[in-house]
């Protein structure tokens, strides 16, 4: 998938970029579901009707969240679930199956490095440093979904799988340096 800094407009269908005056398009997996926004927000309000009924910017973080949390548990599982049908065998130990399997809306587990080749972990960044006390754990395989804005949220949503943002104006892409 994308990472935010890239402006993905190769190989998509010219007509879902059109004309018009939206500047982002947000494209599911096979589903053939398309949609349209002028912002990164309004693409999530679209979305998620609990997210755009939010009172406030801190009850729309929470909305985020949820959503992520609920996704990591989600996609966690189903990795797991894919590499134990198709033979893998994952090591017997409670620390590595803790922090592989733990309910992510529960608690965060402290670590230093997640090193299993092949195998993702999905992590809610809000766990951990910067926003926490927790050190955020190193590793190639490590995928943080970070809820703290829409941008981060949508690149959250690519980094799973889900979704594809598309961005018309380049100028609309953040600056990795920022």
């Amino acid at each position: 998938m994308n990472t935010p800094t890239e402006v993905d407009t190769v190989g998509a269908d010219p007509a879902l970029l059109g004309a018009g005056e939206d500047q982002f398009v947000l494209q599911g997996p096979g589903d053939g579901q398309v949609t349209y926004g002028d912002s990164r927000t309004d693409i999530v309000n679209q979305l998620f009707d609990a997210h755009k009924e939010a009172a406030t910017p801190e009850d729309r973080f929470q909305v985020r969240l949820e959503i992520l949390v609920e996704l990591a548990n989600t996609v966690q599982a189903q990795v797991v679930g894919k590499l134990v049908e198709d033979g893998a065998e994952l090591p017997d130990d409670e620390d590595f199956l803790t922090v592989l399997l733990h309910d992510r809306s529960e608690k965060t587990i402290a670590f230093e490095e997640w090193d299993v080749e092949g195998l993702p972990l999905f992590l809610i960044a809000t766990g951990y440093a910067p926003y926490s006390e927790i050190p955020r754990p190193s590793g190639d395989e490590v995928v943080w979904l970070d809820p703290a804005n829409e941008t981060t949220f949508l690149t959250a949503l690519e980094s799973l799988g889900l979704v594809e943002l598309l961005v018309k104006d380049p100028s609309l892409v953040p600056d990795p340096a920022e």
